[in-house]
């Protein structure tokens, strides 16, 4: 990905979302991240949750 802009990921504590938020992060997206639950599992540098 070469574009940079903000987005919302639903389940990225998960492998897969998981791995799309570190991507996203990389790439300079602002990652805003939605999940069940208190504890925050998975990527966590560079997003809101």
């Amino acid at each position: 990905m070469n574009s940079s802009g903000k987005v919302l990921i639903l389940g990225a504590s998960g492998g897969i979302g998981g791995e799309v938020a570190r991507r996203l992060v990389a790439d300079n997206w602002q990652v805003r991240a939605l999940k069940r639950g208190a504890q925050i599992r998975g990527p966590a540098d560079g997003m809101q949750w």
